[in-house]
This record gives structure tokens, C-alpha cells and sequence, in this order.
């Protein structure tokens, strides 16, 4: 295409000249009469969750690189999610009650949202799904001798608020130009949620990209007026060059709430989230500045809660295995600004403690910022199964046997008045004040969208083969389930690794599941030496799935068991049930299926297990076997619950209260 044919269509936008159609913007009367949808978001301001200060708060750890217009602009910019859902619910109501494209000038209760924007068919047809229905419509209306046979199309378009006005002419100027005129991370967000409304082509997509440069791109940072306290801290120039660099990020962070509005695909969130959280690795050191406590330019955004809500809560941070690595990437200083942030969301703080171990095993670091490091998790919050067995067996805490037995005490005391005596009768001794180890304010609960957190998993067929063609007249054979979408070969849940298992024993009818657990790999403790010791997983629910219908193609439950927060298992064994899945009728032992030529793939999965409630081993790593044939005698006894090689099921946390 001539680039003087693509800029004789760029300058067509809003023009009269060959002008065939108008667009019409509109919103209900009470919308239109009602506060900004800015200040509504002012008013209901985001409740993300900030918890109780503790004693050893950073304060003055703030990251403040936006303009005057920005600061002001993204204090305005979080929409809460209830109002808005609200608003694209009337949107809908109003357009379906009377039709895009009736012969009335506007729907019943709405009024007009500025002057009717000349448009061009060829253009906005092209550009739009949605335009070149109404045209069509509209055409077909005039071929039936309706009332606008005779009139040049009018297309509407329902906004929730006047304010959307801008955003929305923004999406239709694209389909002209191929461009974007915004350039915040707010008024891209808008723009793409009327670009995926009005379905123009290649408008979210735009708007996705022009939301990854802003992340990278570095941009410039003003000076804002400033406390005596922060003159005393003047930023260096690589301070301000790296906060300059998280401009994009802080924006992002301001209009979070923005995102739940425009239907975006969960895949481009979490690579937004992931660029955002490479940002902070690469600059987030610098910004902050020597030992993490400098002050930058007066902004209002903590660096410790950007932090928090870029890496999510402590649980989904170690369940997944690309954030968990780009956590053990951060600088020191970032994070001490993670830990001792009240926004960072935990469903134990053992789970805390765990992200903090994970980092010191992949970084090294001085003595004093290692203990700096330590003295920011809440150890008197951790659950009794690390505070009684497994705290001791920690020698990095570098904690003395007569502290311990005090923290151990204190955490256990049963009133509030006993932990003030406590404190009052310690506090010569232990730095009960200083430390955090002693903070009584709990972190946040994870607010997990939808309520619970989910994992799908699956067990290869093939190594399920391979595990029967070891079985003997006394042996069970033990698989472990694989989680998908990047999660960790466990999960974690209040500070312990969990993990799903097929248990089946030779010539059974039915054979076993379980969720099992064993102590996470860096606390290095040998279970042998430490029997007996218990672990709840929480609040979660294990689903084994069979397959039915035309194809195989329909889901549904085979079994599934829900686990209370009183529920124990001890680790290194399972909780769940050894009659779990029915299995057809048996085939021909293993030795016989061997002898008549039956092979399945090489090698065994897991060992031998006396019991159906002991873990013998951690999930393999290995690389899966070849799945075997369709008529594998040995394999058809699970075929109800086999799809495209695998035997499938979820494993999900509810959100804790």
C-alpha cells in the first residue's frame, strides 16, 4: 500500500469530505449525570490489601518518579472492579433492551456523549466487526423499505461513562491510522477494552505491544516537591536513571484494577507481570540505593508494595517456577523491600520464611545483610509444624537454643496480655521490638481470583506402563502427577511441598490417590531422622477426571476428595483414598503379558511401598516413557481415565479466610 494512499486515509478521521455514515457515542442519562468515573475511582480507592504496620516498617523505602500530571493522573486511575462490572452490565442491558440500530435517534434514557463523528464505510467496515454488522443491518433495513431506507447510517456505540468519550474515539482512529495517540499505561488499558468491543482489527494486539514498550522504555523523571527528610536524601543519578526506567511499571501498578475490565487473555497478563517483574530485577537495586532504605523523589508508591504485587503472594511465587526464578535474581536490597512489605500475601508465614531460605541458597551475600534478610520474617506467625520441628533443624536462622525456646513460647501464648509480659520480662535479652521475628501483625491472605488458586496435572500413561511391568505379587507401584503451566514439580502450601500420587498394588481392582508431602528441598531435613512430623495442607480440593461422551470428550469427575484446614498428614505419606478409581477386569500378570511379548517402556517409577500412606520418593524428573498402544492389555484397565496419553486432574487451594 502507496504511503500516500495511507495518508490520505489517516486524514479522513473526524472529516466530512466522503463522509457516508456517522457514528454516535451515547450513555445512560444517569451515568451522564453522575460524578466522573476518575473521581468515582478516587473515591472507591483500590483495596488492595496494606496489612498492619509492623514495628521494623520501612517508611521512607519509596519509589516517587512520576511527573506532577502522572502522580496526580494515576491517583485517579484504580477503578474498583465492583463499580465497573456494574457499568459494562447497564452497557450491555441498554444495548440489548433496544438494538444498536433501531430507527430512533437514541435507546430510551440515554443522551448523547459529544457531536456525531463523520465516518467512512470502506474504512470502519474494514477496521471493524462490529461496524460492519450495524452497516449491514442497516443495509438490510433500507432493502425492506424500513424507516432509515432513506438516511446515511447511523452506527451507536454505549459507553458506561462520558469520560470513555476520548478512548473510544481513540479505538475508532485507529482503524484509520494504524495508530496509537496514548501513551499511559491507564489509557492504553481503556483504549484496548473499546477496541475489544467494538472488535477492531488488530486494536488490542496494539495496545498490548505499545504496553510491553512502555515497561522497557526508560523514561525521564521530574523532580516533585520534597519533605526536609527526603532533601536530606538526594538521589544519585544511576538512582534516578533506574527509577526513570520503572516509570512504566509504577503506572501499570496504579491502574491494576484496570486490567480485570478489558477481558484480557490470562497468558498476556502474566507476560505483562513477567516484563515487569525483569524490570525490577534489573533496576530495582539501583532505585532503591545503598542498604535499601534511601528515599527516592517523593512518590507515592512504596517499592516494597510494587514488589509484592509483581511477584503475587509467597505461595503462588514458590508454586511457579519462572517467577520463583526471577525472585532469586533480585538484589539484596529489593528484597528486603519484598519482606518487610505489609502487602506481601502469604497463607503461612512459613511460606515466607521458605521464599527467604530459596533466596539465600541461590545468592551470597554479607554476614549483616543476611541477617538483616532473617530478622524480617514473622517467626513468631509461623504454623507449629515449622515453629516446633522444623525451626530448630535451621542453623541459617543463627538463633540461639534459649531464643528459640522463648519464640517458641511467646508464639504459643494463648492471650495477648501473656505476650506483653512476655515481651515486657524479654526485652533486655531478645530485640523483641527491633525484629520482626515477634511482630504480631499478621500479612495479608492471597486474593486469588475466582477464590482459589488451581493447578491442572497429569500422570503419563507411559510411565504408568512402565511402573506395572515392575510389579511383583507383593509390590505397588507408586506415579507421581506432573503439573502443567509452569508450576513447580510441588506445590506450595503453607510452607510444605505437595504433590498428587497413583498408588496401585498388584491384582487390585481399584487403585489409589493421594496428596503427599514432603519437606521443601532447601530446608534439608532428613525425614528419617525426624519422624512423625505432621503438616496441613489447608483448604483444597484433588479431582481425578474420566472421559466420556463422542471422542472422549467430555469431562467429568471420577473422584475427588476435599481437604479441611484441620486436616494432618505426616510428612513423607499422602492423604486420600486406596480405592480412589475402579478398574475393570484384571489382565494377565505382568510375567505372563512379559512372556507372551507384552513390553511396556524402560523403567520403573518410584519404589516399592508397604503401605499405601507412605511417600517412598520425591516426583521423578525424569523425561516420560512412550506412551503405549491403544490395546496394551495392561494399560486398558485405565482407560476411562486416559486422554491423549495421560491420566488428568486438578489440584486447588481455596483462598484462606
Amino acid at each position: 500500500m502507496s504511503s500516500s494512499f495511507t495518508a490520505y486515509v489517516s486524514g479522513l478521521f473526524g472529516q466530512h469530505e466522503r463522509s457516508d455514515c456517522s457514528v454516535v457515542f451515547y450513555c445512560s442519562s444517569s451515568s451522564s449525570s453522575g460524578c466522573s468515573s476518575s473521581s468515582c475511582a478516587s473515591a472507591n480507592a483500590a483495596d488492595r490489601p496494606q496489612g498492619q504496620a509492623t514495628e521494623n516498617a520501612q517508611a521512607d523505602n519509596q519509589l516517587a518518579y512520576l511527573s506532577p500530571e502522572d502522580s496526580a493522573g494515576l491517583s485517579a486511575m484504580r477503578m474498583e472492579p465492583r463499580t465497573t462490572r456494574k457499568m459494562a452490565k447497564r452497557r450491555k442491558t441498554v444495548e440489548t433492551q433496544t438494538g444498536p440500530d433501531g430507527p430512533e435517534p437514541l435507546p430510551a434514557g440515554s443522551v448523547a456523549v459529544g457531536a456525531p463523528l463523520p465516518a467512512h464505510t470502506m474504512v470502519i467496515c474494514g477496521g471493524s466487526q462490529r461496524f460492519r454488522a450495524q452497516v449491514d443491518r442497516w443495509s438490510l433495513q433500507g432493502q425492506q423499505g424500513g424507516s432509515c431506507s432513506s438516511s446515511r447510517p447511523i452506527l451507536r456505540v454505549p459507553l458506561d461513562h462520558p469520560d470513555e468519550l476520548p478512548h473510544a474515539l481513540a479505538a475508532v482512529r485507529f482503524m484509520y491510522t494504524g495508530k496509537l495517540d496514548v501513551s499511559e499505561a491507564a489509557s492504553l488499558l481503556r483504549v484496548r477494552r473499546q477496541a475489544a468491543y467494538l472488535q477492531v482489527e488488530g486494536g488490542t494486539e496494539a495496545c498490548e505491544r505499545a504496553l510491553s514498550t512502555l515497561l522497557t522504555a526508560p523514561q525521564p523523571v521530574q523532580q516533585q516537591p520534597q519533605s526536609p527528610q527526603q532533601q536530606q536524601q538526594r538521589q544519585s543519578p544511576q538512582q534516578r536513571q533506574a527509577a526513570g526506567a520503572l516509570v512504566g511499571v509504577v503506572q501499570l501498578y496504579c491502574c491494576w484494577d484496570l486490567v480485570s475490565c478489558t477481558d484480557m487473555e490470562p497468558a498476556v497478563v502474566q507476560r505483562l507481570l513477567s516484563t515487569c517483574r525483569e524490570q525490577l530485577v534489573k533496576h530495582a537495586g539501583a532505585a532503591l540505593g545503598k542498604a535499601g532504605a534511601s528515599a527516592l523523589a517523593g512518590g507515592p508508591v512504596l517499592m516494597g508494595e510494587l514488589l509484592a504485587w509483581a511477584f503475587g503472594d509467597a505461595p503462588s511465587l514458590m508454586s511457579r517456577e519462572d517467577v520463583r526464578k526471577q525472585m532469586e535474581a533480585l538484589p539484596a536490597a529489593a528484597m528486603e523491600a519484598l519482606l518487610g512489605a505489609d502487602s506481601f500475601a502469604t497463607d503461612s508465614e512459613s511460606t515466607v520464611l521458605l521464599v527467604l531460605l530459596r533466596w539465600l541458597g541461590s545468592n551470597s551475600c554479607k554476614s549483616a545483610v543476611r541477617q538483616r534478610l532473617l530478622k524480617l520474617v514473622r517467626l513468631a506467625q509461623l504454623s507449629d509444624t515449622y515453629l516446633l520441628r522444623l525451626l530448630p533443624l535451621l542453623p541459617t536462622l543463627h538463633i540461639s537454643p534459649q531464643e528459640l525456646r522463648f519464640l517458641q513460647e511467646y508464639s504459643l501464648a494463648s492471650s495477648d496480655r501473656k505476650k506483653t509480659q512476655l515481651r515486657q520480662a524479654a526485652k533486655k535479652h531478645f530485640e523483641v521490638k527491633a525484629c520482626a521475628w515477634y511482630c504480631t501483625a499478621p500479612r495479608p491472605a492471597p486474593r486469588w481470583e475466582g477464590g482459589a488458586r488451581s493447578y491442572e496435572w497429569s500422570v503419563d500413561a507411559g510411565e504408568l506402563r512402565a511402573g506395572l511391568d515392575e510389579l511383583s505379587e507383593q509390590d505397588a507401584v507408586w506415579v507421581y502427577g506432573e503439573f502443567a503451566g509452569g508450576a513447580t514439580p510441588c506445590i506450595v502450601a503453607n510452607g510444605i511441598s505437595w504433590f498428587p500420587c497413583i498408588v496401585y498394588g498388584n491384582g487390585k481392582d481399584t487403585a489409589g490417590v493421594y496428596l503427599s508431602c514432603k519437606p521443601p528441598a532447601v530446608l534439608r531435613v532428613d525425614l528419617a531422622a525426624e519422624a512423625g512430623v505432621l503438616a496441613r495442607p489447608g483448604p483444597c480440593r484433588m479431582v481425578v477426571y474420566k472421559w466420556g461422551g463422542e471422542g472422549g470428550e467430555r469431562r467429568e469427575e471420577a473422584w475427588s476428595k476435599t481437604y479441611k484446614a484441620s486436616d494432618l498428614c505426616e510428612l513423607g505419606s499422602g492423604l486420600g483414598s486406596r480405592r480412589a478409581l475402579p478398574l475393570s477386569s484384571a489382565p494377565p500378570s505382568p510375567s505372563a503379558a512379559a512372556a507372551s511379548g507384552g513390553q511396556g517402556a524402560a523403567g520403573a517409577v518410584g519404589a516399592p511401598a508397604a503401605t499405601a500412606s507412605a511417600v517412598p520418593s520425591s516426583p521423578s524428573s525424569a523425561a516420560a516413557a512412550v506412551a503405549p498402544p491403544a490395546d496394551d492389555p495392561l494399560l486398558s484397565r485405565w482407560a476411562p481415565y486416559i486422554k491423549d496419553g495421560r491420566l488428568w486432574g486438578s489440584l486447588s487451594w481455596e483462598a484462606p479466610k
